[in-house]
């Protein structure tokens, strides 16, 4: 297993594996299309975006984005009227959800976030170690500064223990959001 970093990563097989592992999140929720615009939208910042990737052959099966900043500050740029449509539907479909999410997008009291992870993703069994092989070898491969911040849902508790088991520690807790800190 090779983790290597690639510029101009292969947005469409990003999207596949995240629709795929992660079906609740609100870019799965809005479909592959509005998926597949976040990834450009977040890749046309190439400076500002690292990302790391196990491939099998040609097929990628694991990847590892990080941001050098906020990637919720950069969701306004892919919002159309279809977006919004799909966003309102949402509401009905999963109001707690929704309601939540804006409370955490409106929340004061959440720290300031400049280098994220914003992503990892592994298509291999969990539990054999694929995810921190990945993970930490980003992470001793990273051209950035630290600190490095991480949210997660709160109810994804495999997710939080897996980040702490990777040296991250909580630091924010609120509206079924939960942001770790790694600090080498």
């Amino acid at each position: 297993m090779k983790v290597s970093h690639n510029s101009i990563p292969i947005l469409s097989e990003y999207c596949k594996l995240h629709l795929k592992l992660l079906p609740d999140d609100i870019f799965s929720l809005l479909g592959s299309q509005t998926c597949l615009d976040y990834y450009r939208i977040l890749f046309k910042k190439n400076d500002l975006v690292r990302a790391y990737e196990i491939q099998e052959g040609k097929k990628t099966k694991g990847f590892v984005v990080y941001t050098l900043f906020n990637t919720f500050s950069q969701v306004h740029f892919f919002l159309n009227w279809g977006t919004l449509v799909k966003i309102i539907q949402l509401f009905f479909i999963k109001p707690l959800f929704m309601l939540n999410l804006i409370m955490y997008i409106l929340d004061p009291f959440k720290p300031k976030i400049k280098n994220e992870l914003a992503y990892i993703m592994v298509d291999y069994t969990k539990g054999k170690g694929h995810g921190s092989y990945l993970l930490q070898d980003s992470l001793k491969r990273r051209d950035f500064e630290l600190p490095i911040f991480v949210k997660t849902l709160n109810t994804t508790r495999n997710n939080i223990l897996f980040y702490q088991k990777n040296g991250f520690k909580k630091i924010y807790d609120r509206f079924q959001r939960v942001i770790l800190i790694y600090e080498g």
